[in-house]
């Protein structure tokens, strides 16, 4: 598995209902769980895995990195992450 050395907090899923999309519903989710990050001194950050491509576009725009591409023939898991100590982009909140 590709994950960062240092503790750090796992988001496992988030989904938001496809007549609730584009309201930011979503990114106050990530948001959340950010936020519990930076409040505990004992993770240095998020770690998520998606296997949609569209995803990665969106969890980078809210400053999350990609860690790996890991191949799980027939799909591509892509693994994120974001620094507690990293800021947050603007609109986050």
């Amino acid at each position: 598995r590709a994950a960062p050395a240092a503790l750090h907090h796992t988001l496992i899923a988030v989904g938001v209902s496809a007549t609730c999309q584009g309201r930011g519903y979503g990114r106050a989710l990530v948001n959340a769980v950010l936020e519990r990050a930076v409040a505990d001194p004992c993770s240095e950050g998020v770690r998520l895995e998606t296997e949609n491509p569209v995803n990665v576009e969106h969890y980078t725009r809210w400053g999350f990195h990609l860690l790996a591409r890991v191949e799980v023939t027939p799909i591509t898991v892509h693994v994120m992450y974001h620094s507690a100590n990293a800021t947050q982009p603007k609109g986050s909140q």
